[in-house]
């Protein structure tokens, strides 16, 4: 059974990463952008996982938003994986609600690794590490061409 996962974002950037991080680890991807659209694409997209920013726009935010995931029945046992920005905190009331949570910005290892404690198997291509280790990556290379620079006649 593929894995799914629902994207409850607004930030179209960070919408973009983690599709493109999701598609890496296996995952097919829908997306809720205001609060009051994540229990509709729940019992309509029946995701494996929620991936969550805290800062959602809607009628409900927050610890109030997991509250009202953890209440409704079919939503109750899919597990979140919470976004949070930088400068700020999760509550541990809404840290007991989360199988995971990350701060933003986001990088593929931290990604993996919530997955990982959400039960979700993950496979990646991009590596946590860059030092030549298993599952790493080989970056490309780029060369820059150095063009010398033209003499220019004094003025007269």
């Amino acid at each position: 059974m593929p894995f799914t996962c629902l994207i409850a974002a607004h930030d179209p950037w960070f919408i973009q990463l983690i599709r493109v991080y999701s598609t890496e680890c296996g995952l097919s991807a829908t997306e809720a952008f205001v609060s009051q659209d994540i229990l509709p694409a729940i019992h309509h997209q029946h995701p494996s996982v929620i991936l969550l920013q805290t800062d959602l726009p809607g009628q409900v935010q927050g610890l109030e938003l997991a509250c009202s995931i953890r209440k409704d029945p079919v939503a109750c046992s899919i597990p979140i994986v919470i976004f949070y920005s930088q400068g700020k905190s999760v509550t541990p009331e809404l840290a007991k609600m989360a199988a995971a949570s990350i701060q933003e910005p986001v990088s593929f290892g931290a990604f993996q690794e919530a997955l990982r404690k959400a039960g979700i198997p993950s496979r990646g291509k991009i590596g946590a590490t860059l030092d030549g280790a298993e599952g790493s990556v080989d970056l490309p290379v780029f060369h820059i061409k150095k063009y010398p620079k033209k003499k220019r006649k004094p003025p007269q």
